[in-house]
């Protein structure tokens, strides 16, 4: 993301996967980006709820 900031908000990240390795690498690429901090919210299991979530983002970019 190129503005990681709403408003006077700096944004928050999610990750989701099976790969804990990989989720930390995630979680230092989103900081090292911008992002106030980078919560892990489970598995593979999550990826529909964090799509979901990502449409809100897009929704709040768009139309705000």
């Amino acid at each position: 993301m190129e503005n990681t900031s709403y408003g006077y908000q700096e944004l928050d990240a999610f990750v989701a996967g099976d790969s804990l390795k990989r989720k930390e690498i995630a979680k230092v690429l989103a900081i090292d980006d911008g992002f106030d901090a980078c919560y892990d919210i489970g598995g593979n299991n999550m990826f529909e709820l964090m799509e979901k979530f990502a449409f809100l983002w897009i929704n709040l970019a768009i139309f705000k």
